[in-house]
């Protein structure tokens, strides 16, 4: 039973924290609209991925990589220089990139290398800044409450229900975003491919923000 309880722990809360609006929801939604459902499904597959092993670094292996918060900060801070350029291009591109007919999608998604939507899903996840502070903070939380065990058989299946979460909740925007797709016009694609665009930089200034604020912490600013 405490297995299934830290499964169903680990799903519960990485299912609700995927919610809200972030740079792999954007992608998701983005690629089921360009791409198609496949594509926007290999995303989620992708971004749950890298959302595990943060999580098992969270749980088991910062001790081990980090000898003070100071190094921890300084991981965080190098993750974000590394997310902002990222993110920027991201929404540069939906900002200026010509938006295909259904016709010439359905030609182009048939080229589409098959690890493409898997690749950005990962890479996205991958230059988050905010996961290995948020995974951390539930952990420490969740053992302040004596609700997570130190077993590592425990931890694992723990990390495995975040993972589950996470997917399930990209798979749900995955599939809506695909049935919204087929019935959209060419006009309201455009429209959707732009707002994402400016998301995606909202985003990356956001980022860029929490860096000061993290430079500042570390006192190099």
């Amino acid at each position: 039973m405490p297995f299934l309880i830290h499964l169903l722990l680990g799903t519960f809360i990485s299912f609700f924290a995927a919610m809200p609006l972030g740079p792999v929801n954007l992608a998701v939604v983005q690629t089921a609209l360009n791409q198609g459902r496949n594509q926007a499904i290999l995303v989620a597959v992708g971004s749950s991925t890298m959302e595990l092993l943060y999580c098992l670094l969270a749980v088991i292996g910062v001790d081990l990589l980090f000898s003070n918060q100071r190094d921890q900060d300084v991981f965080v801070l190098v993750l974000q220089m590394l997310s902002i350029p990222f993110i920027l291009s991201l929404g540069f591109y939906n900002l200026f990139r010509r938006v295909k007919t259904d016709e010439e999608e359905g030609m182009a998604t048939k080229k589409v290398r098959k690890g493409g939507g898997l690749m950005l899903g990962f890479t996205l996840n991958f230059f988050n800044p905010m996961l290995l502070p948020f995974w951390l903070m539930v952990a420490t939380f969740l053992r302040s409450r004596s609700w997570l065990s130190d077993d590592l058989a425990h931890l694992l299946i723990y990390s495995m229900g975040v993972m589950l979460g996470t997917f399930l909740l990209q798979l749900s925007v995955a599939l809506v975003a695909a049935r919204k797709q087929a019935g959209m016009s060419y006009k309201s694609k455009v429209t959707v491919t732009r707002i994402i665009g400016y998301l995606f930089i909202g985003l990356g200034l956001y980022v860029a923000y929490l860096m000061a604020q993290t430079m500042l912490e570390i006192g190099w600013l």
